[in-house]
């Protein structure tokens, strides 16, 4: 698979450094969901990285993710490079998706086919985890939208979450912050249920 320009700085970033998320900061708030499916639900972690966090939830997930250098660091028996906003899969087939950090990266158009493709492989009864960078976080310009090292990032309220997953509802939505010695990590948190 030859890979889009907006995956290229992906590469490069998972090529050099071992940057991820923080181990443990995802699996408190995903461990109780995913808890709630039946043991062999199908879970996809949507732009895994190399530190998936449904790995420290206990979820045997499907690893997915653009970057071939993040899957390589991935942990974990079903890795697979693919794009977000063309999802390999048939209708309906999973029963939770993963999404922590994915969607503020994307651009708006992006945004929109990668949803839309969540919608359509997520089954009726399934639930969509997200986790976005919060407006007010300690790296946010204060334009919602900042590039570092070629990496797109977007900052966004639990108002602007809900509105990228047409197709859902919230089950749970909030803003999460934490103080650090350098200010606040600010995080937007929430549960989807297909509509």
């Amino acid at each position: 698979m030859s890979a889009p320009p907006s995956w290229l700085a992906w590469e490069r970033a998972y090529a050099r450094a071992s940057f991820g998320v923080r181990p443990g900061a995802g699996a408190r708030w995903l461990s109780p969901h995913l808890a709630r499916l039946h043991p062999d639900a199908r879970v996809l972690d949507l732009g895994c990285g190399n530190r998936p966090a449904t790995r420290e939830a206990g979820a045997d997930a499907i690893l997915l993710d653009a970057s071939a250098a993040a899957l390589a660091a991935a942990v974990g028996p079903r890795r697979l490079r693919a794009d977000a906003c063309a999802l390999p899969f048939r209708d309906a087939c999973v029963q939770a998706i993963v999404a922590r950090h994915v969607f503020g990266h994307l651009r708006e158009d992006e945004r929109k086919a990668a949803s839309g493709e969540c919608r359509r492989v997520l089954s009726s009864d399934g639930r969509m985890l997200v986790e976005a960078f919060a407006r007010g976080d300690l790296r946010d310009p204060g334009t919602g939208v900042a590039v570092r090292q070629e990496l797109r990032t977007g900052y966004a309220s639990a108002t602007e979450v809900a509105s990228w997953f047409p197709g859902f509802s919230p089950v749970e939505l909030r803003e999460e912050s934490v103080e650090t010695r350098y200010g606040a990590r600010r995080r937007v948190v929430g549960a989807f249920a297909p509509t």
